[in-house]
């Protein structure tokens, strides 16, 4: 890898957001179904996923793998994040790739693919 890439890697999109996030109660949802409910008490970035770890209401420990979205939106103010995976994010509204990427046939997509994932925190 040479430096130039690594230093893209150095400050990702969400990362602020989720330290900022560490030790509140988040309920994460995708297409409005909670897929994940507890105090986040830690997360770190494997390559190209954030892994978030999770003491649940019982006081188990859970782990959720979330891609590195495409997009972030935060609005403080009302206790929501977006992480935004649509291929129109992807796309950053290029028409032209936004069909290419419709074109391409997914198999064994990801509970994400073209989605947006909601996390709001208390």
């Amino acid at each position: 890898m040479s430096i130039a890439n690594t230093a893209i890697l150095e400050h990702l999109p969400g990362e602020d957001i989720l330290s900022s996030l560490l030790q509140q109660t988040l309920r994460i949802r995708v297409a409005g179904k909670a897929i994940r409910v507890g105090r986040l008490v830690y997360f770190k970035r494997i390559h190209y996923v954030f892994q978030l770890i999770f003491i649940n209401n019982k006081g188990n420990r859970e782990t959720l793998e979330l891609p590195l979205p495409f997009g972030v939106e935060s609005y403080t103010h009302e206790g929501l994040v977006y992480f935004d995976y649509r291929n129109k994010t992807l796309s950053q509204d290029d028409e032209d790739l936004l069909f290419r990427l419709k074109k391409i046939k997914t198999v064994n997509s990801t509970v994400f693919y073209d989605k947006i994932v909601e996390i709001e925190y208390k």
